[in-house]
Formats: structure tokens, C-alpha cells, sequence
């Protein structure tokens, strides 16, 4: 694709890929990304640490979510009007029990604004994790000298941020919820609980550049609180993959799971 310049229709279709598209190679990844965090989890005893939220920045924030609509079985978008004192505007839409966020800055000098200068497009920003311990969680990041950017407490559930110059590559969001199978941040329908009905797919993982891939990925286990195996962190049904680039600069890719045609992973670059 080098040297043409993409729709923004046809660069999250690459985002989401088509099930159709998908080689037998990529499913082989799969499932060897399956049994590496199978193996791990049992190594660990405790339950992985969840990809919960995956967000992504863009110019356009109404075009890059109905963009996102028509390629991924996503649910009702969510308006967050707390995001406002970020400068940003933003849509939260479900993906089985997780979720894809898109934001956008609303004014200027955003730290929104300034990812998409680096990236020099829409592309990945935040990646939110859920874990069982927060209390463990914030007493780890403290022990690593991992200084806090953001800490939000909302009647029992926890989104703490570490600063992005300790931990680089994208925003890191560690959570817990007070109800497990809720999740705060996604509107009315998830406080507390979560809807009687959810779809099957869901955000298992994603593909991060690193000047120093595996460098950059045990920063992130340290502050997640399990060990990286090379250039990869197992999570909870998935995981995360740290490839070589020019920078420490947001995710390429995003997986995703789901039922449709039997597929089970989707991977694309964002551009």
C-alpha cells in the first residue's frame, strides 16, 4: 500500500480485515497465541490480566466510528460526556464484553491531539486492562517507581494511568471493577452490571511498535504484574506482541475474536 493514499473507509476495513482474508498462517498464530497464554496462565496461578478497552484517536470521530460499524459486530455507541476536561470528544461501542473507543480532539493541545501528529494519522492510543487486585495493581506500580498520571475512583471502580514516559508505546489504563463482568466507563448499560445478551466476539489483543520490542514489553508485564515471554505478554484469552519499529508510537494492530464464518482472529494495521 505504500505510495497510495487510503480512504479512511478502506484503512479501518485493513484495521478489521475480512474474514475472508484470513490465511492459514494466521490462524496457526492463533492458535499458538492460545496455547502460549493457556500455558502461561497456568504457570501463574492468578487469573491474566484482560484486555478490556482498546482505543483508537482520530481526526474524524463520527467517519472512523461508522467506519468501524460497518466492519465489526459492535454494539450501541456511548457519548461520554466526562472525557471533556481531556479536550476530547469520544464514542465507547461494546465488542462482546469489551470494548472500541474512538476519540478526537475537540479542542487544541490535546495529548490526543499531539499522538496524531506523531502517528501522522488515526491510529492506536490506550489500551485498558482489567485485573483482579487493583489494590496490587497500585502498590506495584508504586514499588516500580512508576510515577500516575490519572487515577479515577468511581463507587468502587478504579482506572489508573501511568505516566506515558514510563511506560511508552501507547496510554496504559489499569482497571478494576467492583462487579467483574462490568465495566464503568461504557455507559448506563454496563455500571454496575452488564446487559442479559452479549455478543460472542470480543478484543483478545494487540501488536505494538518498539524501538526495543522486547525491552518494551517486560516495562509493560512489570506494570501489569506478569512476566513477558521475548516480545510477547500473555493475557487473559490473548496477548499483546511488541514488533520492531522506528518508534515507541501507539498499536499497529488490533486482534479480535468472534463466531463469524468460524474466523477467530482479525488482524490489520490501522495504516
Amino acid at each position: 500500500m505504500l505510495g497510495q493514499r487510503l480512504s479512511q473507509t478502506d484503512r479501518y476495513r485493513r484495521f478489521t480485515h475480512s474474514a475472508f482474508d484470513v490465511g492459514e498462517g494466521d490462524h496457526r498464530a492463533f492458535r499458538e497465541s492460545a496455547a502460549f497464554a493457556t500455558s502461561a496462565a497456568a504457570a501463574s496461578g492468578p487469573r491474566l490480566p484482560r484486555l478490556r478497552q482498546a482505543t483508537v484517536v482520530a481526526h474524524d470521530r463520527d467517519a472512523a466510528v461508522k467506519a468501524l460499524l460497518a466492519e465489526l459486530p459492535l454494539g450501541d455507541p456511548f457519548d461520554d460526556p466526562e472525557v471533556a476536561q481531556f479536550g476530547v470528544h469520544n464514542v465507547v461501542m461494546p465488542l462482546g464484553d469489551t470494548f472500541v473507543e474512538v476519540i478526537s480532539p475537540a479542542e487544541e493541545g490535546t495529548a490526543a491531539g499531539r499522538h496524531l501528529e506523531r502517528l501522522g494519522g488515526d491510529g492506536g492510543y490506550m489500551i485498558m486492562f482489567q485485573v483482579d487486585d487493583i489494590a496490587a495493581a497500585r502498590e506495584r506500580i508504586a514499588r516500580l517507581g512508576v510515577r500516575t498520571v490519572y487515577e479515577l475512583d468511581r463507587e468502587g471502580n478504579t482506572d489508573i494511568h501511568p505516566h506515558p514516559v514510563d511506560v511508552p508505546g501507547a496510554i496504559v489504563g489499569v482497571d478494576g471493577m467492583k462487579l467483574s463482568a462490568s465495566w464503568r466507563w461504557a455507559g448506563p448499560e454496563w455500571i454496575a452490571k452488564a446487559p442479559a445478551e452479549i455478543g460472542p466476539a470480543r478484543v483478545i489483543g494487540a501488536t505494538l511498535t518498539a524501538r526495543e520490542p522486547g525491552k518494551l514489553a517486560s516495562t509493560w508485564a512489570a506494570v501489569l504484574g506478569v512476566e513477558a515471554d521475548g516480545d510477547r505478554i500473555a493475557l487473559d484469552g490473548g496477548e499483546l506482541r511488541f514488533v520492531a519499529g522506528e518508534r515507541d508510537a501507539g498499536y499497529c494492530c488490533l486482534s479480535h475474536r468472534g463466531t463469524r464464518l468460524g474466523h477467530l482472529d482479525q488482524r490489520s494495521p490501522l495504516r
